[in-house]
């Protein structure tokens, strides 16, 4: 309880030197990377992107509850804070609640100060934020692989089944399930989407460009917190502001995961893999199968359908076109290893 006392004194009272100090690299930023480097991570059921993005929800939802501009209806506490203070005070509360970090990184001693109104709010926002990330559905989704009697199958349970078990934020994932199937095996689609998978995304293709390969590579990257970041860094956002945009972005990310691998599970589309390996059991003559036919990047353990690339980036595109649209001429560039 102490050291969280001390850690809103500093935060509070001290943040705006800490941010003209940093002033190339967001605050925000400094944040995650404390979460993610901590030693150890709660004994909780959801990866660990989920509940670092629970930091940011803390900190959102606390600075709106001081914040005038913003009816959440958390039912959090009130406090005679700024809504940077606000949102300070429950990045450290959630920091030192639930990650093992060297406290030290997160206060001055000599700046405490005992804001028993401001703790409560941080901690309250906090604990929110914590059960919102942890939670997972009620009712389990009862994986049954298929089988064929008598014969072996993979006993790993995919990613689908674990992802769709947790709850949404904003969107109902069930919606994923209502969407049109993909092209039937043996349509006209299929078939050309087969030759081209198979022409270009094998990983000893000869045909493929080079430029193809780095696209694929940025498209596999699959995390576009530093470009979100590198886009604050060149606006003047405050804490609370930065928190509010990740916080936002993090909670559709999540909505996006949990209601593409709900369609995934719902359609159980094969993979391009075992499609090329089994080309010779469907009736078309084009779909020639190729035995040992292997992906440029790795397949993950999860079905086909519907797209998770897609979905992931076509949600960020729009988010961030809301939160971060960027200024006349403003580029935003990524790099492929």
């Amino acid at each position: 309880m102490h050291r969280l006392i001390m850690s809103i004194g500093w935060f509070a009272f001290s943040f705006g030197c800490f941010a003209n100090e940093q002033a190339k690299e967001p605050a925000i930023q400094q944040w995650e990377k404390l979460a993610y480097t901590a030693a150890e991570f709660p004994e909780v059921e959801v990866n660990r992107t989920r509940l670092v993005a629970g930091l940011f929800i803390s900190m959102y939802f606390s600075g709106a509850a001081v914040d005038d501009r913003f009816e959440l209806t958390t039912g959090l506490p009130d406090a005679d804070a700024t809504s940077n203070e606000a949102a300070a005070a429950a990045g450290a509360a959630y920091l030192l609640d639930h990650f093992q970090l060297d406290a030290a990184k997160l206060y001055d001693a000599d700046g405490a100060t005992d804001r028993e109104d401001l703790l409560s709010l941080a901690r309250a926002a906090s604990e929110m934020a914590f059960k919102l990330v942890t939670k997972t559905n009620g009712k389990r989704v009862a994986y049954r692989p298929f089988v064929k009697l008598g014969r072996y199958v993979p006993t790993t349970i995919p990613g689908d089944v674990r992802t769709s078990n947790l709850p949404h934020f904003g969107f109902d994932p069930t919606l994923a399930t209502q969407i049109d199937p993909s092209p039937a095996v043996n349509s006209d689609a299929f078939v050309a989407s087969y030759v081209e998978t198979k022409r270009l995304g094998s990983a000893d293709s000869t045909e493929r460009t080079e430029d193809q390969s780095k696209a694929s590579m940025i498209f596999d990257l699959q995390d576009p917190h530093p470009m979100i970041y590198r886009i604050m860094a060149n606006r003047e956002l405050s804490l609370f502001e930065q928190a509010r945009i990740m916080a936002i972005y993090n909670m559709g990310a999540e909505d996006s995961a949990t209601a593409q691998f709900a369609g995934k599970l719902h359609f159980q589309a094969w993979r391009p893999i075992t499609a090329i390996r089994n080309g010779d059991i469907d009736s078309r003559e084009e779909t020639v199968f190729r035995a040992d036919w292997t992906p440029l990047l790795e397949t993950p353990n999860s079905s086909e359908y519907p797209c998770g690339h897609c979905t992931f980036v076509s949600a960020t595109a729009h988010m961030l076109e809301a939160l971060l649209p960027l200024k006349p001429n403003e580029k935003v560039v990524i790099l492929a290893d």
